[in-house]
């Protein structure tokens, strides 16, 4: 369970270290925790994909599967 979004977490970690983990979770209102336990549902990855590009200000973020 939540493997996919687990990637896009880790991401964020290595895009912006702990502080654009933290905007995400923010953004998203899951915590890095939370995101281990939710299913990797479309609707729950695109909320994630979508923040990540608002906080990173592009499209090019990277389809994991």
């Amino acid at each position: 369970m939540g493997k996919i979004l687990e990637q896009y977490y880790d991401y964020a970690k290595k895009k912006g270290a702990y502080v654009l983990r933290m905007r995400l979770s923010i953004k998203t209102g899951w915590s890095t925790s939370q995101v281990r336990n939710l299913n990797d549902t479309k609707a729950n990855v695109q909320k994630v994909r979508s923040a990540l590009q608002e906080l990173l200000n592009t499209d090019d973020i990277p389809e994991f599967k």
